[in-house]
């Protein structure tokens, strides 16, 4: 029986064994992913921290409006492009309406009859070159009255 019960403990002691160097395996496999993952992390942050001044140099207002002037040929807004009162905005017009442009305007010309397009192709084109041309010819009046 002595031989039994020491057959057992040593069964025991080889299997507590093999599970505690499985254990310790296995946390050293965590460990290297938790400072794998901390490295990564570290990196990220530099790199974010790196992304911040660059955003933050790139936004300054000095420097995008060199590139507006330099690039979009924009100038600074002077103070006659404010509008001061409220009836200085255009108010919109409903897009489905037909308008007819001033007769200073050339008019666009209706497709042929062997083209393609059907009727209400055409009158849809013809209502957004009116439209089109109509906003034009606001602007060209708010303009105009602005001098």
């Amino acid at each position: 029986m002595r031989k039994y019960v020491a057959a057992c403990a040593v069964a025991a002691a080889l299997i507590s064994g093999a599970v505690v160097i499985q254990v310790k395996f296995k946390v050293q496999e965590k460990r290297e992913e938790v400072q794998s993952l901390a490295r990564q992390i570290e990196a990220d942050a530099r790199a974010l921290r790196t992304l911040k001044a660059e955003w933050a140099y790139l936004t300054t207002p000095a420097r995008l409006q060199r590139q507006s002037i330099d690039f979009l040929a924009l100038m600074p807004t002077s103070p006659s492009q404010v509008a001061t009162s409220v009836r200085q905005i255009p108010f919109r017009l409903n897009p489905d309406e037909l308008v007819s442009p001033p007769s200073s305007i050339l008019r666009p010309t209706v497709a042929k009859p062997e083209d393609k397009n059907t009727d209400k192709d055409r009158a849809a084109m013809i209502n957004a070159v009116h439209y089109t041309l109509k906003l034009k010819s606001e602007v060209v009046v708010l303009e105009e009255q602005d001098d």
